[in-house]
């Protein structure tokens, strides 16, 4: 059966994966990686679907056989987490005390549709934001927002302008203040960092990089632009009685998943610069590849513009929200048989997380799984599991998995932490292999990165195959 698995050949100081792994430790099953696993495979690495149009286009490798990462964000785009975003008139942006009028200037682009908006004479807090929307947001990674503003016409057009994200995935401090008449930011907290850059027609754009504190799939009002009753003292979101005639232009608001604010990239109602993955090749020449043709099912690659990652190396993250998997075709399997995966989970959450698991047949249900409630690590064939007592956290882990009935083993990170009864002994059917969950049930929330499986016992091996997976991937 296939099983999940990540194995990594050495590198040399330029990054290259050679000597290939599968050169190394041969007679693989099946073997999916974001990097070359061997010299003979000429293939793709995955099939990704971009967001923006739903046009599919093959990823192989670079020059050093890791992932082309230049393709694959040339292919997918910038990315903005935001939908109509030239449009806050639209009803997409839930307007708290601020009124907005349609193409009221020239943007920065030239075209005429740049918006006003304008502050209500209530009382309490100014500010746009979104309805809910569907939403991804890693804990750890780093997010960019940014907006093009323009002091308006009104006599009480403000210099000051707040941009703010939402506290319940930052710090509950975030916010920075931007003067829109001299070019400057003026105060700001909780940010990884803050600028503002002069644009055509007038116009700044106005930058705020932040680190999210709290994984979210799932979805999220997100506010980003805030009056501050023209007071560059006040912090994030003050609440005061608001002024007649006081406005401002604004225009291209993005919010992408990097360090940096991407090239501005324009979103009506079809959400750009995120990759999703059809299909994950079978580097053995097995053809067993792992796809999913169901596009809220597919797990992503690239979200908001940026590639995901566990560690520094690119991985393919599955989301317990939308149900993501990869499905590969099974064949006739015997026990001993070897897995080794690399996989990160990256949610706290106490569901149960299958980072893959065997279906139908005599050998169904070989998986590697978190338990519910404690998040020790389990593995088992047939229905039969054995549980470690290590949880499995949020840290990269490597995994060598031997099911041999009685004799199974379980090592994590070059540690042996489970031995016992790995479930049905003897040869059997598998029908299929889910990765990253069962088909949509209990997904593992975090990323997977390459999967190797033989059907046999690779013990005298695995020393080696270990040292192969932490030089490469750097784990422990």
């Amino acid at each position: 059966m296939i099983l999940l698995g990540i194995l990594a050949s050495s590198i040399s100081g330029s990054g290259s994966v050679s000597p290939y792994i599968l050169d190394l430790y041969g007679n693989a099953a099946s073997a999916f990686s974001l990097r070359r696993l061997a010299q003979s495979y000429n293939g793709s690495a995955i099939r990704v679907r971009r967001s923006s149009d739903n046009t599919e286009q093959d990823i192989g490798f670079n020059d050093s056989g890791s992932l082309d990462e230049a393709s694959l964000s040339s292919f997918v785009g910038s990315g903005n987490y935001f939908l109509y975003t030239e449009e806050f008139d639209n009803a997409y942006w839930a307007k708290q005390r601020t009124t907005v009028t349609a193409n009221q200037t020239t943007a920065p682009d030239g075209s005429n549709t740049a918006d006003l908006i304008v502050e209500t004479t209530g009382t309490n807090t100014h500010l746009i934001q979104t309805i809910s929307n569907t939403t991804l947001l890693e804990s750890g990674s780093n997010y960019t927002l940014s907006v093009y503003l323009k002091k308006g016409p009104g006599a009480a057009a403000p210099d000051i302008m707040q941009l703010i994200l939402t506290t319940a995935h930052f710090t509950s401090s975030l916010y920075a203040n931007y003067n829109i008449n001299t070019g400057t930011v003026v105060n700001s907290a909780g940010v990884v960092t803050a600028s503002i850059e002069p644009a055509a027609n007038g116009f700044y754009r106005c930058i705020l990089t932040a680190q999210c504190t709290t994984y979210l799939a799932g979805s999220l009002v997100m506010p980003f632009l805030a009056f501050t009753n023209n007071n560059s003292a006040l912090g994030r979101l003050p609440s005061y009685t608001g002024a007649t005639n006081r406005n401002v232009y604004a225009w291209g608001v993005q919010l992408n998943e990097s360090s940096s604010a991407q090239t501005y990239v324009s979103a009506s109602s079809v959400q750009v610069g995120s990759g999703y993955v059809t299909t994950w090749y079978d580097q053995t020449g097995n053809a067993r590849n792992a796809t999913n043709t169901i596009s809220s099912d597919q797990p992503i690659i690239v979200n908001y513009g940026g590639i995901k990652r566990s560690g520094t190396r690119p991985t393919i993250f599955f989301d317990n929200s939308t149900d993501s998997y990869l499905l590969s075709t099974g064949y006739t399997v015997s026990q001993p048989n070897t897995t080794i995966v690399v996989a990160q989970n990256k949610s706290t959450s106490t569901l149960v997380r299958n980072i893959f698991r065997g279906i139908g047949g005599s050998q169904g249900n070989q998986s590697l799984i978190a338990q519910a409630t404690t998040g020790f690590l389990a593995i088992s064939t047939g229905g039969n599991a054995v549980a470690s007592t290590t949880p499995i956290g949020t840290i990269l882990r490597s995994f060598y998995i031997l099911y041999s009935a009685t004799n199974s083993q379980l090592y994590t990170n070059n540690n042996l932490i489970l031995t016992g009864s790995g479930g049905v002994p003897g040869g059997g059917s598998l029908i299929s292999a889910s990765i990253g969950s069962v088909t949509g049930s209990n997904p593992i929330q975090g990323g997977v990165s390459e999967i190797i499986y033989y059907n046999f016992n690779r013990a005298n091996t695995r020393a080696g195959i270990e040292s192969n997976l932490n030089t490469y991937y750097t784990i422990y």
